[in-house]
């Protein structure tokens, strides 16, 4: 068996060698010397057992070897093509090998110079036979590697480290032990769970089932299926674009005439669905192609799952990658979703943009203006591109920009809704022609896609008791005649925001990311595409991922998870209705959320969407351990010996009179009113003159100040005019609303820039999303405020870690030593509220904070002289 084992191994080296020299595109690494060592190995184990058949018969075994070396050569051309080797079901295909040949093709070249280099590799491991007999080992000798190499190949396809296993070896393990992922106590998915969801999805070659800690990525980008030159891209990803808005009359006039003519005149795809409603579902699907989960929402998890997505690739490959985004990329941590991605250009609204009315974003026409200036730079510097732009005009509360011109009757909401997509249309038709104009005739491609349905249309829809509308029609401009024939024999069959990415890559000739779950749907294989395109499951969550929504062919089925009902859904009006048992689609489909709901857990849960380590993770934080910065000491609210009533906190008085005794820095909060001013208070909202309580959003501010008990309150800007020569912690108070907040947040950055130079700012907040804001739109240091004396865990100082947090606010009562090391390992400070004895001051002596938070002007001066304090 030795001899055999020794002979396989050296004529698989050999092999490989031959083959990496033949095909264009690279070979699982076997460079590293560890990496020829273990493949050697791995080897060695098929060959033991044909030393085995060797021992009944040599001719058979010879037979077999030679069998054995063509697959291992037929298994790396499909690697350079696919960039996976086939796994067990792969040969369930050959029954259908008309209609895989267009797929086949390309690898015949490969193969039969793969078969070349296996006779040479044959004759090698004929003439290693007489070398190894003459070793002169002994059986148990020959035994004892045998079992070595066993181990350690099954060792490493299981740890999900295959590169070095020759082909062979990886399809017998794969097929003898399937890889199995944890879900609950004894609860399991496996390799055969997952590659079926992923047949499900419309992939002939499942490639998942790997890596142990990535069920969905397969060994390899997936190789593209053509070349398309030197093209740019300009994706626009437009908010609650669906097809009723596209489609949507008022008084028999189109609501978006230019791009229902652009459509006609270009490429429509209509059977495009969204993930889900929520453009934190839109943005993982479209530019990781990431199937949108039903435990939980990818972008508002804390921390952020680690994701891949394309960006990375195209800047391999020489792209420019830019992502222009209407308004505040704080939103559900889409900055850092797209800092992990790698585009190299990320720019959301600036923090001077005047968009206070709506709130949410900057006007269409601005955004696309600003996409033009980026195109022009990039077409200077004759770089291609890859530009994402991502709007929010048509956002609720579907108000107009200053000095736009209605042009519907009505004031409803509906008809506000279609005014928003009409000034969309007029923004886009200003620049469709200009692309058709400079950009189409360089062959760039312009993409445009909603991010999911309008929220108005299906709040109607939903109190009708239908299903909600998810149909977001992809819009194709610039595509090559063969390309626009296959868009149209595909347009109407269902496809998902998943695919968009994988397409579009398809159309620049880029390899789609490993785990990258959508189709190209104008690839070369484009028959066999149509073909599966009828049979694949395209699904939607809805924002409660309880209902999840399901296509397949015409059939269109809802689910119920907490009932575990299925219902028909009319795919003329969205009735839901009985009588799912007799669709022939629902055994299919229930095969496919058994998996879905159990995966979902296991991608978020355990953070398995992308293989550890992240290749694109963020930076390590540098340590701030002996960093020897000196303490701040900050007077909570103005106070001085104790807290001070509503009344008289937040005060210029109070602020002056903590200045005057010595403090150099008061911490003061911040709140925004209902016309959107900024004023001193502490509580979310006020007691009205009949006792009622209203949010302090609801409210305006000259309205706030004339309440009993709001005497001397004061604006931002009054404060910071008149304040004395001290520096602020500034506490921004999370508004009622995600809007509020973004604009307190925006208009807290802009005074913060004002003030720089003329004195320190802190900003903190218990939003993230305030404090990252505020961070992105000025720079300047900004803390995240824990949980109200409940222990902070290592992923809540990771997360703080990970969206760019400098500071840790923390009750005083949690913090110890173990707390303040581990947010200074993870590069944060530490300030520590309310500190108001000198017993605290004693516990925290050995290990102290950054900082602390005092109503009282005694725990200040002993502070200073514990701890060598900024004065």
């Amino acid at each position: 068996m030795l001899r055999w084992a020794i002979a396989f191994s050296l004529a698989d080296l050999l092999l490989r060698s031959l083959m990496a020299g033949l095909l264009t595109t690279g070979l699982p690494d076997a460079a590293a010397i560890g990496s020829i060592a273990l493949g050697a190995l791995a080897a060695g184990s098929v060959g033991c057992v044909l030393g085995l058949v060797a021992s009944v018969s040599r001719p058979l075994a010879g037979a077999l070897l030679f069998i054995a070396l063509c697959y291992d050569a037929a298994a790396y051309a499909h690697f350079a093509e696919m960039g996976t080797y086939p796994a067990p079901h792969s040969f369930a295909y050959l029954g259908e090998f008309a209609g895989i040949w267009p797929s086949v093709r390309p690898l015949i070249g490969p193969l039969l110079a793969g078969i070349a280099a296996s006779l040479a590799s044959h004759l090698l491991a004929l003439r290693a036979m007489p070398l190894a007999r003459a070793s002169g080992a002994r059986p148990f000798y020959a035994i004892a590697p045998s079992l070595a190499a066993v181990v350690l190949t099954t060792g490493m396809a299981r740890t999900g480290s295959p590169a070095a296993l020759p082909p062979l070896a990886a399809l017998i393990i794969d097929g003898a032990l399937p890889r199995r992922y944890h879900v609950l106590p004894g609860e399991y998915l496996s390799t055969k769970d997952v590659r079926a969801f992923q047949s499900a999805l419309g992939h002939d070659e499942p490639f998942g089932g790997v890596y142990a800690d990535s069920p969905l990525c397969g060994r390899g980008a997936r190789a593209a299926a053509s070349v398309r030159g030197e093209r740019s891209v300009v994706f626009l990803v437009l908010e609650g674009l669906g097809k009723a808005e596209i489609d949507a009359e008022i008084d028999g006039r189109p609501v978006m005439p230019y791009l229902r003519s652009l459509a006609s005149r270009h490429v429509r795809i209509d059977g495009m669905r969204a993930v889900g409603v929520k453009s934190c579902q839109a943005l993982p699907a479209l530019f990781s192609g990431l199937p949108a989960p039903t435990s939980e929402h990818i972008l508002r998890r804390t921390p952020l799952n680690r994701l891949e997505g394309f960006a990375a690739i195209l800047n391999d490959d020489g792209f420019e990658t830019g992502f222009l985004y209407a308004g505040d990329l704080a939103f559900e941590q889409q900055g850092l979703y797209l800092e992990m991605l790698r585009f190299k250009h990320i720019e959301g609204a600036r923090v001077d943009d005047d968009f206070d009315a709506a709130a949410w974003g900057i006007p269409d026409r601005e955004l696309l203006r600003r996409a033009r200036t980026w195109i022009d730079d990039r077409r200077a510097a004759e770089r291609r591109y890859f530009l994402a732009v991502n709007s929010l005009g048509t956002h609720h509360p579907y108000a107009l920009p200053k000095g736009a011109a209605r042009r519907f009757p009505g004031d409803g909401r509906v008809v506000m809704a279609r005014e928003t997509f009409a000034l969309l249309d007029d923004a886009l038709a200003e620049f469709g022609e200009w692309f058709l104009r400079e950009e189409a005739p360089r062959g760039t491609v312009l993409a445009i896609v909603g991010d999911h349905a309008s929220h108005l249309e299906n709040a109607s829809r939903k109190a009708a008791g239908l299903a909600p509308s998810f149909d977001t029609p992809l819009v194709l401009v610039g595509l090559a005649p063969d390309e626009v024939e296959r868009a149209k024999a595909v347009a109407l069959r269902p496809s998902s925001h998943i695919d968009v990415g994988a397409t579009l890559l398809g159309l620049l000739g880029v390899p789609v990311p490993a785990c990258n779950q959508g189709l190209d749907l104008l690839g070369d294989a484009h028959d066999l595409d149509v073909r599966r395109l009828e049979a694949r499951i395209v699904y939607a969550v809805d924002d409660d991922r309880r209902h999840v929504y399901l296509w397949q062919g015409s059939e269109e089925l809802a689910f119920d998870a907490e009932s575990g009902a299925y219902e028909l859904v009319d795919p003329a009006n969205g009735a839901l209705r009985g009588g799912a048992e007799r669709s022939p689609a629902l055994s299919s489909m229930q095969r496919f959320v058994d998996t879905l709901f159990p995966l979902s857990l296991v991608l978020v849960r355990d953070d398995r969407f992308a293989p550890p380590p992240a290749r694109y993770a963020a930076a390590s934080a540098r340590s701030l351990a002996g960093s020897g910065r000196p303490m701040i000491v900050a007077s909570h609210r103005g106070s001085l010996a104790g807290l001070l009533p509503p009344s008289l906190e937040n005060r210029l008085p109070a602020v002056r009179e903590a200045a005057a005794a010595g403090f150099r820095w008061v911490e003061v909060d911040v709140s925004i009113s209902k016309d959107g001013v900024l004023f001193l208070h502490h509580d979310s909202d006020v007691e009205l003159a009949d006792g009622r309580r209203a949010s302090t959003t609801a409210l305006p501010f000259d309205e706030i100040a004339a309440l009993p008990g709001k005497e001397g309150l004061v604006t931002l800007d009054a404060f910071l005019a008149e304040a004395p020569a001290v520096n602020l912690l500034l506490e921004a108070k999370p508004a009622s609303t995600a809007e509020a907040t973004l604009l307190l947040a925006r208009k807290l950055a802009r005074a913060v820039l004002a003030e720089r130079g003329k004195r320190d700012i802190v900003v903190d907040s218990f939003s993230r999303i305030a404090a990252q804001s505020v961070r992105a739109y000025s720079g300047c240091e900004v803390g995240l405020d824990t949980p109200f004396r409940r222990p902070v865990s290592d992923e809540a100082i990771e997360a703080a870690r990970a969206a760019h947090i400098d500071w840790l606010y923390v009750e005083q009562s949690v913090v110890d030593a173990s707390l303040i090391d581990r947010a200074h390992a993870a590069g944060l400070r530490v300030m520590v509220y309310t500190v108001d004895d000198e017993a605290t001051l004693a516990r925290l002596r050995d290990k102290p904070p950054d900082g602390i938070i005092t109503n009282r002007i005694a725990v200040e001066r002993e502070a200073r002289r514990l701890f060598a304090a900024i004065p």
